[in-house]
């Protein structure tokens, strides 16, 4: 592990332009800011993302529960309180348009940029893509290679900074093996939940 190459993340500088690229005045903008706040706060997997249904996010705790991860497994995500403020605000925005779907991150009008139908759910591919225009308005360095799951590269990098427990990440991202979430850091006994606490938010 120590000669593979460390995967590629955002600065808290690029996170900050790539969402100035996000025009919330408008539904996309809203879905779309939600989805990558989302994804720099939990550290989700992109498939994992589009697959979020409705009831899948808790308000109370919070958190959001994965069903069928990778290896098939479900757990739960702490997040942080400011990551719901841009999720209700997308709840809310779709409900203003009257869209019945039972998918949290859907398509909202016929024949758009989703190239679906309304409350379809989104595309692994269309995160990507948007993503990428987003990237190059904010004139971030093509040869960094940034690419959705490098938001998830850039949370747990960010959550060991804050916390320091291997363990919390390990859980955070699902992985099953402590040796996937790079052994650099001795672990503590802190819990996952203090620990996105003390995650300052992006």
């Amino acid at each position: 592990m120590a000669n593979k190459k460390l995967p590629e993340i955002l600065t808290r500088e690029e996170a900050r332009n790539l969402f100035k690229q996000i025009n919330r005045r408008y539904t996309r903008g809203i879905r779309n800011y939600s989805i990558y706040n989302l994804l720099l706060n939990s550290g989700l997997r992109n498939a994992e993302l589009c697959g979020l249904r409705n009831k899948d996010i808790n308000f109370a705790e919070p958190s959001v529960m994965v069903k069928n991860g990778k290896g098939g497994k479900d757990r739960k995500v702490d997040l942080p309180e400011e990551t719901l403020v841009y999720i209700k605000d997308w709840i809310n925005e779709k409900n203003r348009l009257g869209l019945d779907s039972k998918w949290l991150f859907c398509s909202y009008r016929k024949f758009n940029d989703d190239k679906g139908l309304p409350g379809q759910k989104l595309t692994t591919r269309y995160l990507q893509l948007a993503l990428k225009d987003y990237l190059k308005r904010a004139g971030i360095d093509e040869d960094k290679n940034i690419h959705v799951h490098s938001l998830r590269h850039t949370y747990a990098t960010e959550l060991l900074r804050a916390d320091g427990n291997l363990v919390n990440v390990m859980n955070q991202l699902g992985h099953s093996n402590i040796q996937t979430t790079m052994i650099y850091q001795h672990m503590s006994n802190k819990d996952t939940r203090s620990a996105v606490q003390k995650l300052i938010a992006f």
